[in-house]
């Protein structure tokens, strides 16, 4: 059962709506969120029901879950509804599905449509992962990033520690010179996701991106003396003490801090290493994901 409807009222109220929906359809469903709107012939049959059950629902956590079923390009008909519950809604977790919601639902046609119902409610405090897709409407553009970056700007550090990387790095590239410029100016932040947007998007840090060719070659053909996954914030250190075990001078470019600005996940490369014997080494290094790299030494 969803934590969201779990008072006898909520419970209730769930019943009698999925009751509604059993004897209109001949669909039967245990909970509102186990109805698959994603299903088109579904969706077709049962939305408008939920549609019409909205102004009747008192318990939040039941409109919440009414309100994710419309997460589907099926809903758009609904566009209207939806954007009238977001004005009455007052409980914020409801709120912010229908936000989630609208992220599904927005596409060139409606942009200014749903752009100017958030404008005309002097409500600049929407999700920015919906704006960021209405700012590629040129209609509505400039007013768009503006609302954007004044986001940015007044958001508590813990708000934008929700995004994602790639949430991020959809906003950092909107292609607007205030936003890049605040993006670089999160060079001191603690947001590890934060960091690595900053450290791609910020011009001195292109500048000086560290480019090592990926190799065809696989570690796995060769002798190994080392192998070992490192968080990325530990990689220089575990690096030095591999050095000092295997007696290697590291090469300068892989100290860098912006060594994996640009690098592609689960890609190797080869990085042929000098030793005081001239013993013939190679440095392999694999970004697994945004956190953590693969390093293998090998011998001939």
């Amino acid at each position: 059962m969803n934590n969201s409807i779990s008072t006898e009222k909520a419970i209730a109220e769930e019943q009698a709506l999925l009751s509604d929906v059993w004897q209109q359809t001949g669909l039967r469903f245990r909970h509102i969120g186990g109805i698959s709107t994603h299903d088109d012939k579904i969706a077709e049959v049962v939305l408008p029901i939920l549609a019409r059950w909205v102004d009747f629902l008192l318990e939040s956590g039941v409109r919440a879950e009414v309100y994710s079923r419309f997460d589907t390009r099926a809903a758009r008909q609904f566009l209207g509804e939806i954007l009238a519950w977001w004005r009455k809604e007052e409980d914020l977790m409801s709120k912010d599905v229908l936000v989630q919601v609208l992220e599904v639902l927005v596409t060139k046609s409606n942009a200014t449509q749903i752009w100017k119902s958030f404008f005309d409610m002097n409500c600049p405090r929407v999700r920015l992962t919906l704006l960021r897709k209405l700012a590629e409407q040129p209609e509505i553009s400039g007013e768009v990033r503006a609302t954007i970056l004044y986001q940015l700007q007044t958001f508590p550090d813990e708000k934008i520690a929700e995004l994602t990387t790639r949430q991020l790095l959809g906003i950092a590239k909107i292609g607007d010179p205030a936003i890049e410029a605040w993006f670089a100016s999160q060079r001191d932040t603690t947001n590890p996701r934060l960091m690595k947007v900053v450290s791609q998007i910020a011009p001195e840090s292109r500048q000086h991106r560290i480019l090592i060719p990926y190799t065809n070659s696989f570690p796995d053909q060769f002798p190994e003396l080392a192998s070992l996954e490192v968080d990325l914030q530990d990689f220089r250190a575990i690096l030095k003490v591999q050095a000092k075990r295997l007696n290697f001078k590291i090469p300068e470019e892989l100290l860098s801090l912006n060594l994996f600005d640009a690098w592609e996940s689960d890609r190797w490369t080869q990085v042929a290493l000098q030793t005081p014997d001239y013993r013939v080494l190679s440095l392999w290094l694999r970004l697994k994901d945004e956190t953590a790299v693969e390093i293998r030494v090998t011998t001939d």
